[in-house]
């Protein structure tokens, strides 16, 4: 059994490129937002694009209005602050 030489074209490794750097810009972001998410930094374009995909019809918060909903939501709680 004979088996046939691999060859790579320049699209399929321009492809597999291409692959590896929107691989590794995801998982950037995502720890970005992690992140974000940890030391409690609200994320207004996250929120949007949330909003505009499962909500089409409602008006979103403006970005003053949502961090201060974002704010309130994590300090309700009496066990969340160290003071």
């Amino acid at each position: 059994m004979r088996r046939e030489p691999v060859s790579f074209t320049a699209a399929s490794t321009r492809q597999t490129a291409l692959f590896g750097a929107r691989s590794w810009r995801r998982t950037l972001a995502q720890l970005v937002a992690l992140v974000r998410r940890l030391i409690g930094v609200p994320d207004y374009e996250t929120y949007l694009a949330h909003m505009h995909r499962k909500y089409p019809g409602c008006t979103p918060l403006d970005p003053e209005t949502f961090e201060q909903e974002r704010l309130t939501a994590r300090y309700r709680s009496a066990g969340t602050r160290c003071c």
